[in-house]
């Protein structure tokens, strides 16, 4: 029995000792495979953005960016082109400035210079995809006219009719490009011509969002083929790589009713990139310099091919009718919701300045539009965001919280709000007269406010833009 017992110690004790040792191997593999992948993100970088960058679009290069990689998880961070030649360094995981490393896409200043991170995203092809095509917003867009008539989000209620149209110009351009079939790309001509008699306003809402997200995720796929490939690779390599990627983007995400991409701004994203891609196999010349100045890539290619009257296709017809019904129910239980409250005296409407916003993100569905007689109001659904005064002293948090956005209803200054209708008891004012939150997905600390009823006796809590008094 003593004998046992002291095995047990024994081994209870090389647990004790093993277990961090482990954890210390674990960890060091995690780093030196982030530091392979990583080096191997930035290596295609260097080739697409500084060696041929006009291989991917024209007049578009990376020269004074900085690009930092990192993974809150692991502890590791990486800094691409410290010295404008597209060397990759590790970097000391706390030495990236917190605003860099929050989850997703950031941009800032590092060193003086401008710069751009991708964090917990990983170091694969999608994570390249995405770093160039959010790069292209930044540097490869500034001067791109935004046009009136655009709507960025879903509109409630939603005509399924228009998007059934854009289904069918996605679903013919995957075909026409991954499959190589001609025949699709007559159809897709089609599509894009009947959209375009039958929908006028619909495509001029949409042709904006077409022409910056779909070339922006263009210039993502084309930009990470290039540096994956090589400067001296065919253009043929490039398009059979490139079918490979789409036919897998869209298996995996665009043929997706759930995926952003069947909503009416994320159509944008795949429609624009496989016409992208079908203008280069065509030979198409000068349609990139056409894009710049303001015609989508859809547009383009339809224009260069004779449509192929097709019948409708009745399972995507039915489909696409299904899931936009069920997502106007769905959207109009949120919005029932929001008005109630919002009109309920058991409610205050907190007023969040949009130049406090710190960072944030939403839920898939996104934004969404809802159509009144003379304006148009824009919801978030499932916001999660931070709102931090200029000097610091005051944070607002708030988590997957449906918002909507409202201009010039400050009663004391203009600008934009993100507006919460929040119950009164989850508002206190403390002894040195600021006020304090505590909500399920609402938290505030020491912020000062001003306080008004409009003409239904409801109460509005706006957030001072300026710092504490």
């Amino acid at each position: 029995m003593k004998c046992r017992m002291r095995k047990i110690f024994i081994l209870s004790g090389l647990a004790i000792i093993m277990f961090p040792i482990l954890g210390v191997l674990a960890s060091q593999d995690m780093a030196r495979a982030d530091n392979d992948k990583a080096h191997s993100m930035c290596a295609a970088l260097k080739v697409s953005m500084l060696e041929c960058p006009s291989r991917v679009w024209p007049g578009f290069f990376w020269k004074d960016l900085r690009v930092l990689l990192v993974s809150n998880k692991n502890k590791t961070a990486f800094l691409w082109n410290e010295a404008d030649e597209g060397a990759c360094v590790s970097l000391a995981y706390d030495s990236v400035p917190k605003g860099l490393r929050k989850n997703g896409w950031n941009t800032g200043e590092y060193q003086g210079k401008q710069a751009v991170s991708l964090a917990d995203q990983g170091y694969g092809s999608e994570a390249l995809i995405l770093l160039v095509h959010e790069g292209f917003h930044i540097l490869g867009q500034k001067g791109w006219k935004r046009q009136d008539d655009s709507v960025r989000g879903t509109l409630y209620p939603e005509d399924w009719r228009p998007r059934y149209l854009r289904r069918q110009i996605m679903t013919s351009l995957e075909r026409a490009f991954v499959k190589n079939d001609q025949k699709a790309l007559g159809e897709a001509a089609y599509w894009q011509k009947k959209y375009a008699l039958e929908y006028p306003q619909d495509l001029l809402q949409n042709k904006y969002t077409d022409l910056i997200e779909g070339s922006a995720e263009y210039v993502g796929l084309r930009g990470a083929t290039v540096g994956i490939k090589g400067c001296q690779a065919s253009e043929a390599k490039i398009c059979d790589y490139l079918r490979k990627r789409v036919g897998e983007l869209w298996q995996k995400k665009w043929n997706n009713y759930k995926y952003k991409a069947t909503i009416r701004e994320g159509e944008s994203y795949a429609i624009g990139a496989i016409a992208g891609c079908l203008l280069d196999a065509q030979g198409a010349m000068n349609w990139k310099e056409k894009v710049i100045e303001g015609y989508a890539p859809m547009g383009l290619l339809a224009e260069s091919v004779a449509p192929i009257e097709t019948a409708d296709n009745k399972t995507i017809l039915k489909q696409t009718k299904s899931y936009y019904e069920r997502k106007n129910s769905e959207m109009k239980k949120l919005l029932d919701n929001y008005q109630r409250e919002s009109l309920s005296r058991e409610y205050f409407s907190l007023a969040l300045p949009l130049d406090w916003l710190a960072g944030g993100t939403f839920e898939k569905e996104g934004m969404f539009n809802v159509r009144e007689a003379d304006k148009t109001l824009q919801y978030i659904i499932g916001m999660s965001a931070d709102f931090v005064s200029p000097d610091g002293a005051s944070r607002i948090k708030i988590k997957k919280e449906f918002v909507r956005f409202g201009d010039s209803l400050y009663p004391f200054g203009g600008g934009g709000f993100v507006i919460v209708p929040l119950k009164n008891a989850t508002l206190k004012q403390n002894l040195d007269g600021s006020f304090s939150i505590s909500a399920t997905r609402v938290k505030a600390w020491t912020f000062s406010a001003d306080i008004s009823e409009d003409t239904n006796g409801k109460r509005w809590v706006w957030v001072k833009k300026g710092v504490l008094e």
